[in-house]
Protein backbone atom coordinates (compact mmCIF):
# COMPACT_ATOMS: atom_id res chain seq x y z
CA UNK A 1 0.00 0.00 0.00
CA UNK A 2 1.42 2.99 -1.53
CA UNK A 3 1.01 6.88 0.93
CA UNK A 4 -1.29 7.96 -1.81
CA UNK A 5 -3.52 5.27 -0.83
CA UNK A 6 -3.86 6.72 2.57
CA UNK A 7 -6.45 9.82 2.98
CA UNK A 8 -4.87 12.06 5.87
CA UNK A 9 -6.45 14.70 7.31
CA UNK A 10 -4.98 17.43 9.52
CA UNK A 11 -6.88 19.00 12.71
CA UNK A 12 -7.03 22.31 13.36
CA UNK A 13 -4.54 22.76 16.54
CA UNK A 14 -6.85 23.58 19.68
CA UNK A 15 -6.56 26.63 21.52
CA UNK A 16 -5.53 26.11 25.13
CA UNK A 17 -7.62 27.95 27.99
CA UNK A 18 -5.02 30.24 29.98
CA UNK A 19 -5.63 27.53 33.43
CA UNK A 20 -4.27 24.69 30.66
CA UNK A 21 -1.12 26.64 29.41
CA UNK A 22 -0.30 27.48 33.17
CA UNK A 23 -0.67 23.68 34.09
CA UNK A 24 1.49 22.72 31.23
CA UNK A 25 4.07 25.29 32.25
CA UNK A 26 4.13 23.90 35.70
CA UNK A 27 4.32 20.22 34.94
CA UNK A 28 7.50 20.70 32.58
CA UNK A 29 8.94 23.01 34.96
CA UNK A 30 8.90 20.48 37.63
CA UNK A 31 9.66 17.75 34.96
CA UNK A 32 13.09 19.69 34.37
CA UNK A 33 13.69 20.23 37.61
CA UNK A 34 13.11 17.10 39.21
CA UNK A 35 15.71 14.08 40.24
CA UNK A 36 14.96 11.04 37.87
CA UNK A 37 12.93 9.20 40.27
CA UNK A 38 10.35 11.69 40.91
CA UNK A 39 6.99 11.05 39.53
CA UNK A 40 3.92 13.20 38.73
CA UNK A 41 0.00 13.14 38.78
CA UNK A 42 -1.97 15.37 37.10
CA UNK A 43 -5.87 15.20 37.52
CA UNK A 44 -8.69 17.66 36.33
CA UNK A 45 -12.40 16.96 37.11
CA UNK A 46 -14.69 15.83 34.41
CA UNK A 47 -14.60 18.93 31.38
CA UNK A 48 -11.17 19.72 32.08
CA UNK A 49 -9.49 19.43 28.99
CA UNK A 50 -7.94 16.09 29.96
CA UNK A 51 -7.24 14.77 26.57
CA UNK A 52 -6.48 18.41 24.92
CA UNK A 53 -3.68 18.83 27.63
CA UNK A 54 -2.18 15.60 27.83
CA UNK A 55 -2.13 15.88 24.00
CA UNK A 56 -0.09 19.28 24.49
CA UNK A 57 1.79 17.65 27.14
CA UNK A 58 2.83 14.44 24.38
CA UNK A 59 3.47 17.05 21.42
CA UNK A 60 5.74 19.25 23.61
CA UNK A 61 7.98 16.45 25.50
CA UNK A 62 8.25 14.79 21.97
CA UNK A 63 9.77 18.11 20.49
CA UNK A 64 12.33 19.02 23.27
CA UNK A 65 13.41 15.40 24.65
CA UNK A 66 14.47 11.93 22.49
CA UNK A 67 12.13 10.02 24.41
CA UNK A 68 8.89 7.70 24.01
CA UNK A 69 5.87 8.62 25.98
CA UNK A 70 2.98 6.10 26.71
CA UNK A 71 -0.54 7.73 28.12
CA UNK A 72 -2.37 4.88 30.12
CA UNK A 73 -6.22 5.51 31.25
CA UNK A 74 -8.88 3.43 32.85
CA UNK A 75 -11.12 2.47 29.91
CA UNK A 76 -13.93 1.94 32.35
CA UNK A 77 -13.91 5.14 33.69
CA UNK A 78 -13.52 6.66 30.39
CA UNK A 79 -17.01 4.72 28.81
Amino acid sequence: MSNKDFNVEIEEKKELYGYQKGDIDKIFDRLDNAPSDHHLLYQLPTGGGKTVIFSEIVRRYLSQHDKKVVVLTHRIELC
